[in-house]
């Protein structure tokens, strides 16, 4: 179980330095891309993840706006942590912010 969470960390990185490093205006880097594995870095691009979001203190009106404009959408928060649907491609961005403590990856419950 360790190892496949493991190689899927690993696969989120891999293609998260592909899809940074392959933007629309490097076709150099683009042209050495399978076509399939292009696909992949296009269909995760556009996916949401759930992301627990920390923050330093409550958003402010203008905190909340930047968020938007990375397309977050939250769900509901409690204090200074929010949980959060984030597009793959917005990740990073959100991760830059000031305001940002960390980003984590909802816990999976699992029955006892």
């Amino acid at each position: 179980m360790i190892i496949v969470r493991a190689r899927w960390i690993l696969y989120i990185l891999l293609v998260t330095g592909i899809s940074v490093g392959c933007r629309e205006e490097d076709p150099e880097v683009i042209n050495k891309l399978d076509p399939r594995l292009k696909m992949q870095i296009d269909k995760l691009e556009n996916t949401r993840l759930s992301v627990i979001l920390r923050t330093s203190a409550e958003l402010t009106d203008a905190q909340l706006a930047t968020l938007e404009s990375y397309s977050v959408v939250i769900q509901s928060h409690v204090g200074t942590i929010y949980v959060c649907q984030i597009p793959f491609r917005s990740v990073m961005d959100v991760a830059r912010e000031k305001f940002v403590v960390r980003l984590e990856a909802p816990k999976e419950l699992k029955p006892q």
